[in-house]
């Protein structure tokens, strides 16, 4: 990793900013194309190295990018990483993804925050522009991005959890807050998960009920999304979605605050529900253009199923290492089944909607 001090910038152009600073596309001393956060030494609540701190903590894992150097120029704290694609925001703001994008969505994202709890870490601002899709080859891999809120929440040494606080601030993005969050609970694993369940609903409807509210400032606006989500009934939230979408926001919300989430029943439950929809679990996105001549038989398909066991976290024999062809429901059917993680879950057949 070159130092700072060593490391000449040449920015192109802008492509993010917000409270925290400013995002930029750039190439390295070696004509690499990288991304660089820029945040001002002055900033009231300084957020870039804590996030650099985090992501040397969580380095190695499947959608964490990685960084090249950090530090101070100027008026500026500088962190250097991996240039990656389009969040999941920008994506969605261009084209509406189909129930096929979403559990899959469902299940890398999963498998991210389980990362990331594993390693002691909260993330503390779940929401779609924080998902970032790789580039090229990589444009079916999900990337969870800006640590910048994230905190520890037990001692890695003993794993005894942080003790649960009241009062404290809302944290992350009023959207997508969980219910706790709104009433000052201090945050933990449950709280990325209800977030997780409201950006998969969001995407499956197009808006949640507490969009658009207007606010002469933010602690009323705090306060106006609360009570409408408060008072909102999952059946309601939810109506005309498979029940499995409730369901897991209803679990969710109902974990102990120190309690471990079950993720491989969430995944597997949204894996089960791509079944009896019938649908491919291929890693094909509907950001994922392929050319209408290419049938799936001319995919690499070892390399495919490579991935999609990458994503989910559930490694196959290579000998397995098969797609089955499109037409063939009963081997797609068996492919999907060996990817589910082996936890309990009944699969239910017939497909309930919320009513």
């Amino acid at each position: 990793m070159l130092p700072l001090s060593n490391y000449k910038i040449h920015y192109r152009e802008q492509i993010g900013s917000g409270s925290f600073g400013s995002v930029y596309v750039a190439e390295d001393p070696t004509g690499s194309i990288i991304a660089v956060k820029k945040e001002p030494i002055t900033i009231r609540a300084p957020q870039l190295f804590n996030e650099v701190n985090v992501y040397n903590e969580i380095k190695g894992g499947v959608g964490i990018a990685d960084i090249k150097c950090w530090g101070t120029q100027g008026k500026y704290n500088i962190l250097v990483m991996d240039y990656l694609g389009k969040s999941l925001q920008d994506l969605f703001n261009l084209n509406p993804f189909n129930l096929k994008t979403v559990l899959m969505i469902a299940n890398q994202i999963l498998c991210r925050l389980e990362y990331l709890h594993k390693r002691n870490f909260l993330h503390r601002d779940v929401k779609p522009d924080n998902f970032l899709t790789g580039r090229q080859s990589k444009a079916n891999i999900l990337y969870m991005i800006d640590f910048g809120l994230s905190k520890k929440y037990r001692d890695p040494k003993t794993n005894i959890h942080n003790p649960i606080e009241y009062g404290k601030a809302l944290t992350g993005s009023t959207r997508f807050a969980s219910l706790n969050n709104h009433s000052g609970i201090e945050y933990s694993r449950r709280d990325d998960l209800e977030s997780l369940a409201y950006i998969l609903i969001y995407f499956m409807k197009g808006k949640l009920p507490w969009q658009g509210i207007e606010a002469a400032n933010l602690e009323t606006l705090n306060e106006k999304v609360y009570h409408i989500k408060k008072n909102t009934q999952i059946k309601q939230l939810c109506y005309g979605l498979p029940l499995e979408f409730g369901t897991f926001l209803s679990s969710v919300r109902n974990l102990e605050y120190d309690e471990e989430p079950k993720y491989s029943d969430y995944r597997k439950m949204f894996i089960d529900l791509m079944l009896k929809f019938d649908l491919c679990f291929d890693g094909m996105f509907t950001w994922i253009r392929v050319k209408a001549a290419t049938s799936i038989d001319h995919i690499n398909r070892k390399k495919v199923m490579q991935t999609a066991s990458a994503h989910s976290g559930i490694h196959l024999k290579s000998s397995k290492l098969q797609l089955p062809k499109i037409e063939d429901k009963k081997q797609r059917r068996n492919s999907i089944l060996k990817m589910r993680p082996k936890v309990v879950i009944p699969l239910q057949k017939k497909i309930l909607l919320w009513k």
